[in-house]
């Protein structure tokens, strides 16, 4: 089980507050939390079982959520990572690090995919990279693994996502950035 996680830089770790607010805001520094946001390194760690995983890579920024039962962690990469290059630019680790399996970009469902998909008869997933992974609530106040996707260069869309098997659900939001 997840037992701290973290968005981190070089010399910068932001504990993320699982338990309240979700936030960086919270018990880290301000200076800090600039400074990360400043820089163009970015990573996650958790410790998992007494032992930290740290996933920081050079020049690249990687963002990531751990699942709601805290079993695992879901890493996206950027666009142009070298090895999980979009569209499949997310992978979803255990919380002992080892890597479980690389999410595969959904069929786009959203009311704004349907209506560009219709006016530009274009295969949006060409374009479709994932962007952040996050909690949400539902309607019956579940909390819900959640991924964003974005889309034909200024669209996104929220989907649900079942961190055991890499299926997504309903889409639960969507716009234009």
């Amino acid at each position: 089980m997840i037992e701290k996680f973290s968005l981190v830089a070089p010399g910068i770790s932001l504990t993320v507050d699982l338990e309240k607010k979700l936030s960086i805001y919270q018990n880290n520094p301000k200076e800090l939390v600039i400074e990360y946001f400043n820089s163009a390194t970015k990573g996650v760690s958790w410790i998992s079982d007494g032992v930290a995983h740290i996933f920081l890579e050079e020049e690249m920024q990687l963002t990531g959520f751990p699942s709601v039962d805290l079993q695992k962690v879901a890493i996206i990469y950027p666009r142009s990572h070298n090895l999980f290059k979009a569209p499949n630019n997310a992978v979803i680790f255990r919380c002992d690090g080892k890597e479980l399996f690389g999410l595969k970009m959904p069929e786009l469902i959203s009311l704004h995919a349907s209506e560009l998909r219709k006016r530009t008869r274009a295969d949006l997933t060409r374009t479709a990279y994932f962007r952040e992974a996050y909690w949400s609530k539902g309607a019956e106040g579940n909390t819900r693994m959640t991924i964003t996707i974005d889309f034909g260069w200024d669209w996104w869309e929220a989907r649900i996502l079942d961190v055991d098997t890499g299926e997504f659900g309903v889409c639960i939001d969507s716009g234009r950035r």
